[in-house]
Formats: structure tokens, sequence, C-alpha cells
């Protein structure tokens, strides 16, 4: 009996490798209210260079192989800017939603978003960054996070993946906020 069990998991696992599963991406933000600063920022839409638009990441099965590929229904650069729109109304910026009338603009590039899990999540996350003042870009950085969460053994969800992305997003938002923070007080604006 139990090896019959065994055999069916294993028939399972080999039948559906390559499937795909969904799921979404929420965000919750990390950065603590502030005070209002009176200076305003635009988020333009984010560039997406990945090549794949809703695959971010893959599930493994107890050989490292891909078992499922996780995708979002979601936009994901629609999903990076409504965060940075909230992280920096969050740090006391005023968020103009269209491109004039702010006093900076942020413009940014995806170039790697992924998330894998085997017994733990691991994702990662690389953009291009750029903070421009007027026609002028102030600096231009790329901010890479990885981070790995512990899993609950073969037991993985889909919407682990949203979560551990979404950590690495707030991370990734919170070093941009402060490069914003410490530039506006090196040029004594604060």
């Amino acid at each position: 009996m139990k090896s019959s069990i065994y055999l069916l998991a294993g028939a399972i696992m080999i039948l559906t490798s390559g499937c795909c599963t969904q799921t979404h991406l929420g965000y919750c933000p990390a950065y603590p209210v502030q005070e209002p600063k009176n200076v305003s920022v635009a988020v333009a839409p984010f560039e997406d260079l990945r090549g794949e638009d809703q695959a971010i990441g893959v599930i493994r099965n107890l050989f490292y192989m891909p078992m499922f590929v996780v995708k979002t229904v979601d936009n994901v650069p629609k999903w990076m800017v409504n965060a940075f729109r909230e992280e920096l109304e969050n740090a006391g910026y005023d968020i103009v939603r269209g491109l004039e009338g702010s006093d900076y603009v942020i413009e940014g590039k995806i170039l790697d978003l992924e998330s894998s899990s085997y017994a733990n999540y691991y994702s990662h996350i690389n953009v291009e960054l750029a903070l421009k003042e007027g026609e002028a870009i102030v600096f231009q950085r790329q901010y890479a996070t990885d981070l790995t969460e512990p899993g609950e053994g073969i037991l993985l969800s889909t919407g682990q993946h949203a979560i551990t992305l979404g950590h690495n997003l707030q991370k990734i938002c919170m070093q941009f906020i402060n490069d914003l923070n410490n530039y506006r007080l090196s040029t004594s604006e604060v």
C-alpha cells in the first residue's frame, strides 16, 4: 500500500512538471508615515526588460527540477510603480499622477525579477532607477536585492512567491527613498 502511494505521488510529480500556476502580486508598504515634505514626485511607467510578461518564478520538485511556472495575473511594471507611489507617499512626498508639474520624476527599468522555491523561497529583483529634476538626471543607479525566506517543507505556496517578491521590493523602495532623502539633504533642499 505504501509503495503504491509513493508511486502515485511520483507519477503526479512527473506528469505535472512544466505546468503553470497563477497568483496575485500584493504589496504592503514598509516605510513609516512621515510629515509632509511639500515636494512633489511623479513615478513614470516602468519599462519591463525581462521579456517574460507574467512569469515571476518556479516551484521545484525534490530533484530541483522546475515543476510549475508561477505566473501573476497582475501587470508587474504597474505593481512596482504603485509600490513606489505608496512608499513615497508614506515618506511624506506628494504624488503627482501625470509626469507634468512635479519637482522630481522617477523612471525605472525592470532588469530581472524571479522567485524560486524548493524547501525555501528565494527571490531576486534587479531594477535601474533614475531620479530626474526637469530633464536633468540627478542620479541613476541599479538596485538589486536577494532574499531567502523559510518554506513549509514540501507544501509550497504560489502566494508566498508574491510575498517574498514584495519583501524584496520593499527593500528597493527603502534604499531609493534613502538615496532621494540624502540627495535632498546634500543640496540643502530640506
